[in-house]
């Protein structure tokens, strides 16, 4: 930044940034650099604020930024790091593929989740892609713990959620309807006392 051709796409991915603010409060952030530090402060947030892009959580005008730490140069280049090692998880050049940006945020958010259980629930969802409006849930309870499934979609929306009273040590199996759901990739989470996982899967009516 700044440039034309950097604007649409740039607007579109601080867009995407948004929708994340209710599901996943203060977890995804959106950055705002210059592509060779060139440019000043002023005139990096000036150009955002012209183009929509009101509130970036960070604008960085230094030269210790490198594209070449993301990959090769490119006019915008939009980038996803994620995980606790903040890995490059999306790298594209001169537009956006939405899609493959809400994907890439999901499974950053979806690291950032494995890596604070503290309990294996064996969680599995089958079939998986699910071609029925009902799809069968297994997991295992370590200990008696309420239960709460949490499903999202790309945009990092909550489309469902199901909660179960406090249930018994072992497995447990149970059937969710999601026939009000589009075709589409989702995560499921499973909240059991203070541990969750996270599984991604994909319906298929």
């Amino acid at each position: 930044m700044p440039c034309g051709s950097c604007i649409a796409p740039s607007l579109s991915a601080y867009t995407e940034v948004q929708n994340y603010a209710t599901s996943y409060p203060g977890r995804v952030k959106f950055y705002l650099s210059d592509d060779v530090g060139t440019s000043s402060c002023t005139t990096i947030t000036n150009w955002g604020t012209t183009n929509g892009i009101t509130s970036p959580d960070a604008v960085f005008c230094n030269t210790a930024v490198k594209q070449a730490d993301y990959g090769t140069a490119g006019m915008p280049k939009i980038v996803v790091l994620g995980g606790s090692t903040h890995s490059v998880l999306f790298n594209q050049n001169n537009g956006l593929n939405v899609t493959n940006f809400n994907n890439a945020i999901m499974a950053g958010l979806t690291t950032g989740i494995s890596s604070n259980t503290k309990g294996d629930f064996k969680l599995n969802l089958f079939p998986n892609p699910s071609s029925t409006n009902k799809t069968t849930v297994s997991y295992s309870l370590a200990q008696s713990s309420e239960v709460n499934f949490e499903v999202y979609n790309t945009l990092g929306a909550k489309v469902k959620s199901i909660s179960f009273d406090k249930q018994a040590v072992g497995k447990h199996e149970t059937i969710l309807d999601f026939e009000t759901l589009p075709n589409g990739i989702y995560f499921i989470r499973l909240n059991a006392g203070d541990s969750s996982q996270l599984l991604k899967f994909t319906i298929n009516h």
